[in-house]
């Protein structure tokens, strides 16, 4: 089941809010990028209903930027007693992708998912919003983020995301 940026988004601002961490509207789009990739990866479909398109600062959602486009480049802050409701895979996508970015300090996360042999390199024109191919980005991610790692493997605890209750009728 594909889950919307906007749930997504919400997830890493608070994620944000609850360690000493400060997100801004190109981190996040950043950030909802890389655990779409992980999702790609481990689960050999996009995590999300909307496509990324190469923007000026790198890959992004447009909905995403549209909504957060008033914070300019101040940190990010949802509302209170916002629900996030995901799946457990999507809840672990974005939990690894939180981790890698703690991992990268300052603009760095922004800088490998924008650098030269990237996705977003690849059909980036000025001005043009064109849509990032999911089979390039989970190429890029393999190669380039997590070399030789088992993703379905890592440890990555849950204790800031709470995923959505299945219901399994047997």
């Amino acid at each position: 089941k594909m889950i919307s940026s906007a749930n997504i988004a919400r997830s890493f601002i608070l994620m944000a809010e609850g360690s000493d961490a400060l997100i801004n509207l190109q981190r996040l789009q950043s950030l909802i990028y890389v655990a779409n990739g992980i999702h790609l990866i481990n689960h050999d479909v996009p995590m999300l209903e909307e496509e990324f398109v190469a923007d000026t600062f790198g890959p992004a959602i447009p909905s995403i930027g549209a909504h957060y486009a008033a914070w300019e480049d101040r940190p990010l802050r949802v509302p209170p007693n916002r629900t996030i409701n995901t799946d457990l895979e999507t809840a672990q996508s974005v939990r690894m992708a939180w981790l890698k970015a703690l991992e990268l300090p300052g603009e760095q996360l922004c800088d490998l998912v924008c650098r030269e042999n990237s996705p977003w390199a690849g059909v980036y024109a000025h001005g043009e919003h064109i849509i990032i191919p999911h089979s390039d980005s989970k190429a890029y991610f393999l190669q380039h983020f997590f070399p030789g790692v088992d993703l379905t493997k890592v440890n990555v605890g849950l204790s800031l995301v709470k995923p959505k209750k299945s219901r399994n009728r047997s």
